[in-house]
């Protein structure tokens, strides 16, 4: 009688353990140069967002840590959370076109996604249509990217390239008139290049979004609830003001 009780508790034990494997899945989890998010320094993949993933990874009881964020491009991150069912990218800024193709975690920050210029340039920017009259510098397939496609320049039109820095390099140096991004993204690179960010300012804000994890679609409703709940005690604790602090300093 005993024998089977402990019998009928193991089984019970290894299917809580297969229900619990089978709602946390090993998940590909990427990321991109985009400070104080997330970021490479010292050999060391880093940043708020970073930390919070790994938080949240202990949270539900994943087996997954640190070691398994990994920093690439951003366009190889994209086309991975668009056709990989078990993907997750960040930082991801949440748009209008983006909203139906990702199952979202939020919000990491608010992001306010304008058109930079030099100062001495003073350009000014009224609309959209505008944008045309001028060349402009993204971060292929990046939310600036996408959004002034959307607000109707030809992709023919833009400076694509793969990274912050080229483009700050570009704007600092005249060889593009915008560069469609964040101040706060512009301010951190241009600091960490030795480049004084007080020469750039926002001639035109395209979209104010928040920052979030986005997962491919096929990752299931109940592992995306459990962790949006898990992520709002992080916030509710203090866990992420905590986080935020340290890389503020």
């Amino acid at each position: 009688m005993r024998l089977k009780s402990l019998l009928v508790i193991f089984i019970v034990l290894i299917s809580s353990s297969v229900v619990f494997a089978t709602g946390f899945p090993k998940l590909l989890i990427a990321t991109e140069e985009y400070a104080p998010y997330n970021f490479k320094k010292d050999g060391k993949v880093q940043g708020i967002a970073v930390d919070m993933m790994v938080e949240l990874l202990k949270k539900v009881g994943s087996s997954q840590s640190l070691k398994d964020i990994k920093l690439g491009s951003w366009a190889r991150g994209y086309k991975n959370v668009l056709e990989k069912p078990n993907a997750v990218l960040f930082s991801t800024t949440r748009t209008k076109e983006r909203e139906g193709l990702f199952k979202w975690v939020c919000p990491i920050n608010t992001l306010i996604t304008e058109a930079i210029a030099l100062k001495s340039r003073n350009i000014k920017i009224t609309s959209n249509k505008e944008l045309l009259n001028y060349k402009i510098g993204t971060v292929r397939d990046d939310v600036g990217d996408q959004l002034v496609i959307t607000a109707g320049v030809p992709k023919d039109k833009l400076d694509r390239v793969s990274s912050y820095e080229v483009n700050i390099k570009k704007l600092n140096g005249g060889r593009i008139d915008l560069y469609i991004s964040s101040m706060s993204n512009v301010t951190v690179y241009a600091n960490k290049m030795g480049i004084d960010p007080d020469r750039f300012e926002s001639v035109y804000v395209l979209d104010e979004s928040h920052l979030c994890y986005a997962f491919n679609k096929g990752v299931s409703d109940d592992v995306i609830n459990k962790l949006q709940t898990a992520y709002n005690e992080l916030i509710a604790d203090g866990t992420f003001d905590k986080i935020s602090k340290k890389y503020k300093k």
